[in-house]
């Protein structure tokens, strides 16, 4: 059974990873945009560490699944790509917010024992 550090340590990787693709799928030169996943779900202890924001964040990011073409004529695609690569470091910050709050909680956890 996993203690509740192994479980802040779950959800930090966690958002470690989706921040490290978010950085790495948005190309805003070439409005390539590549599948990613962002399932709030799976962090088990985001009552305690996560702002409000992230919800709005999570929906934005989720459009990262889809995967659209790079054909410019499609206007839809473009104002959502688009709408993406602006929101980009407002996601980013949101996440990098909550890898915060869940180092401080594994830093005092750490000082706890």
């Amino acid at each position: 059974m996993k203690t509740y550090k192994d479980l802040l340590k779950q959800d930090y990787d966690y958002l470690d990873s989706i921040r490290c693709n978010i950085g790495k799928t948005l190309k805003e030169e070439k409005y390539i945009i590549q599948p990613v996943v962002f399932d709030p779900k799976l962090l088990i202890t985001i009552d305690k560490y996560y702002p409000d924001k992230l919800n709005y964040y999570v929906f934005i990011t989720n459009i990262l699944v889809k995967q659209y073409s790079v054909n410019e004529s499609d206007l839809h695609n473009l104002y959502i790509r688009e709408g993406v690569i602006n929101h980009k470091n407002m996601i980013l910050d949101c996440i990098e917010e909550c890898i915060g709050l869940l180092y401080s909680a594994l830093c005092e956890d750490k000082n706890n024992e």
